[in-house]
């Protein structure tokens, strides 16, 4: 599903912004060096290795858990997916719809249910 992004593409677009993010709050004094080392651990051990779409999907929420600081960064990429991930499933729906498919249509939408649920 949505996995048009290449997931390695994604996954250093996240780690650069979030390198930038750090370096911006560091020279503000709004960071200390401990917490960016602590920061910057975490993500080379979340993020280190190859992942399908998929899989980083499922890991990117999960980063801003104990550092609040980094929904700066994950937050605008999960809502990106969300909405993208919406708009094909609406999209699948209204086909099933105009098909007549109604058991398609609920399968579906239970689908979207479950897997929204997830990202959280």
């Amino acid at each position: 599903m949505i996995d048009n992004t290449n997931p390695d593409e994604l996954k250093s677009e996240v780690q650069a912004k979030i390198v930038e993010l750090i370096t911006k709050k560091l020279e503000t004094g709004q960071m200390s060096p401990d917490r960016a080392k602590e920061i910057a651990k975490m993500i080379l051990d979340k993020l280190s290795g190859s992942y399908t779409f998929e899989e980083l999907i499922q890991i990117l929420p999960k980063l801003d858990d104990h550092f609040e600081e980094l929904g700066q960064v994950i937050v605008p990429v999960m809502v990106d997916y969300e909405k993208k991930f919406r708009e094909e499933i609406n999209s699948k729906i209204d086909n099933h719809l105009q098909q007549k498919n109604f058991d398609e249509v609920l399968r579906l939408a239970k689908d979207a249910i479950a897997k929204e649920s997830q990202l959280t």
